[in-house]
């Protein structure tokens, strides 16, 4: 999604980019609440036209703007956690509101690494070494956690791919955003309760609660 539209869009946010106190530190937003969240809208809005390929989306809903709103005050308060959960049904937006932060972040150079739950997986299976440099980029975005199978095999070895990302990126506090259909509750039976509470120390929650809009 990096087009010319997008990194126009970014050169606002350059000029107010803070000073990153080191290479663990959050992503967040200098600006205001309310500025984050025009910002959000245009890139989301931009994104879902691209997508399209219609470019006729004039608005995002009021649904879509309240949780960019979440969004926005999560990305705003360097009190909050350093990581994003998003989960609700499909079709809702989690993926594209996760987008959204990700081409802002490439706006600014800081430059996410974004795979899906399966890819990751694949990815164990042919060489364990890869993933673990995946679980330390420094800001990794993972989507569609929980269609993945929970466990493979890498030469005979069992491996759970994003338990392993979890536990890798949890003690060092690394950035990470993951979109899920499956509830927290569904993922602790999923991936243990050791993965579930870990989800929890590190992730701000965000539940989409709002009906697919490609129904």
């Amino acid at each position: 999604m990096e087009t010319t539209a997008i990194q126009q869009l970014m050169q606002c946010v350059r000029p107010y980019l803070p000073t990153f106190r080191g290479p663990n530190q959050r992503f967040s937003s200098p600006l205001s609440v309310e500025d984050t969240a025009k910002l959000l809208e245009s890139t989301y809005l931009h994104i879902v036209n691209v997508r399209s390929k219609k470019s006729n989306v004039a608005d995002i809903g009021q649904t879509s703007r309240e949780y960019l709103r979440k969004v926005a005050v999560w990305l705003c308060d360097d009190t909050k956690k350093d990581s994003l959960l998003l989960c609700g049904g499909v079709g809702n937006g989690k993926t594209t509101i996760a987008e959204t932060i990700c081409a802002i972040a490439r706006g600014i150079n800081r430059n996410p690494c974004m795979v899906t739950a399966t890819t990751a997986t694949e990815l164990s299976q042919k060489s364990r070494e890869e993933l673990a440099e995946l679980s330390k980029r420094w800001y990794l975005y993972v989507d569609d956690v929980g269609t993945e199978p929970p466990v493979s095999q890498e030469f005979g070895n069992k491996i759970a791919p994003f338990a392993y990302l979890i536990s890798e990126r949890y003690p060092n506090r690394l950035p990470t955003i993951i979109t899920s259909n499956i509830s927290l509750d569904d993922m602790g039976k999923r991936y243990g309760e050791r993965i579930q509470d870990r989800i929890t120390e590190m992730c701000e929650i965000i539940v989409l609660e709002s009906k697919s809009y490609r129904m």
